[in-house]
């Protein structure tokens, strides 16, 4: 059983810029990374909130674990679906495709 998930990322800057990603990962080490910064937020141990930077003086500000989650539109793929995003946007170096921009909070 194939268990692979594509994560697409869509934020905006301050009406300034739009930031897009992709990424494909497995979906038990997504879900692990949501719980992980959910119990962040639920601890209080973000305080106000989270800055994710880019570029020289920008960065995208999560106030809440729902701000984080709205960013990201998960969806099963298939072997074959995600084959295709590797042979055009992925490295034969890693076991996940990215492209784009995906700001994620630190583990």
């Amino acid at each position: 059983m194939n268990d692979r998930v594509l994560i697409k990322y869509e934020a905006n800057w301050s009406d300034e810029f739009d930031l897009y990603g992709f990424a494909t990962n497995s979906a038990a080490a997504w879900n692990e990374h949501l719980a992980k910064i959910k119990a962040k937020f639920d601890e209080g141990s973000l305080g106000e909130g989270v800055e994710c930077w880019f570029g020289t003086n920008e960065a995208i500000e999560y106030h809440s674990f729902d701000d984080y989650e709205q960013a990201f539109t998960v969806m099963p793929i298939t072997d074959a679906e995600e084959a295709v995003l590797r042979k055009l946007f992925g490295s034969t170096r890693h076991s996940n495709v990215s492209f784009g921009h995906i700001k994620t909070i630190d583990e």
